[in-house]
């Protein structure tokens, strides 16, 4: 399941928690979630190698 396929099923006010281990791949996150009417609460966080998200569900 894709980050957006979760988002779709969380009710309003939801955090979704990523944790990528390939920022590389994930590079695009914010402006998507952005894009598709979620909230990035703050900017990705960095824990060695992993990148960590934290999404709210707005609608």
């Amino acid at each position: 399941m894709s980050t957006l396929e979760a988002l779709e099923t969380m009710k309003a006010n939801q955090i979704l928690h990523v944790i990528a281990d390939c920022p590389q791949s994930f590079q695009t996150v914010p402006e998507e979630v952005v894009k598709h009417g979620y909230e990035l609460m703050r900017e990705p966080e960095r824990a060695g190698q992993d990148l960590h998200f934290f999404i709210r569900v707005l609608r």
